[in-house]
């Protein structure tokens, strides 16, 4: 049995996640590192992936650790503003 390294999982953790994505939701529906371009022109609130095409677009971070739990907390409030 192969296990692997927790520094290896880490590297390809949101490689992982995006070809997840990829793989289940056509690509003319995801923007990768979406931010508003309006409200965020700096960019300082980027959403991992964003879905569109249905009423409301569905905004999916990828968690691999507590400082990006924080940062997309943020993102989450600022949008909800």
């Amino acid at each position: 049995m192969f296990f692997l390294e927790r520094e290896r999982i880490k590297s390809t953790f949101l490689e992982d996640f995006k070809n997840l994505l990829r793989k289940e939701v056509p690509n003319d529906r995801t923007d990768f590192q979406w931010h508003h371009p309006v409200y965020d022109k700096r960019q300082m609130y980027t959403v991992d992936c964003r879905i569109n095409g249905s009423s409301k677009p569905v905004f999916i971070f990828a968690l691999p650790n507590d400082s990006k739990v924080k940062d997309a907390t943020i993102s989450l409030l600022q949008f909800e503003k």
